[in-house]
């Protein structure tokens, strides 16, 4: 819901110019988009990374279009412990986070379709593995990410 009314929110963001300008509030306009290019908040990537920060980017797989807004991305340390997650930006069609630099463990959640079941799938060495009803889960998945970079992932593995 949350991520929806965010979206509706930047929808009305551009839609702001163009309303002043049929209502004839064209002296405003200037006002408008400076604000908006001051705050930035129509911005979909950022101009840099933090200090200490990377960034990760993968884009959506085509199968995985029709759930965007039910995909996340989690986030988690060296020992599984506290995490974060994020969601695919509509507006870029893929997932962008900026996070502090270190070593990280990566899992993507996708729903499945009619009644089957959503899959986990882990980033390993060598491409996306899906953790299957069993959870087991595959060498290679602790990831360095280093400060300053940003990391586009592969897409290798998803469905």
């Amino acid at each position: 819901m949350m991520i929806k009314r965010f979206l509706a929110f930047l929808a009305a963001i551009a839609l702001l110019p163009w309303c002043m300008k049929q209502l004839g509030y064209n002296e405003w306009l200037p006002v408008l988009e400076a604000a908006i290019a001051e705050t930035k908040i129509a911005e979909t990537k950022p101009d840099s990374i933090p200090d200490g920060s990377c960034a990760i980017y993968i884009e959506r797989t085509e199968s995985m279009q029709e759930y965007s807004g039910e995909i996340r991305l989690s986030v988690f340390g060296e020992d599984w412990g506290k995490g974060s997650t994020t969601w695919p930006d509509e507006r870029l069609n893929s997932i962008l986070y900026i996070m502090p630099a270190g070593e990280y463990q990566l899992l993507l959640d996708i729903p499945g379709e009619g009644d089957e079941e959503s899959m986990t799938w882990v980033l390993a060495d060598d491409g996306w593995a899906n953790l299957g009803p069993d959870g087991i889960l595959p060498e290679g998945v602790l990831h360095a990410f280093e400060a300053g970079d940003v990391y586009d992932l592969t897409t290798d593995g998803l469905p």
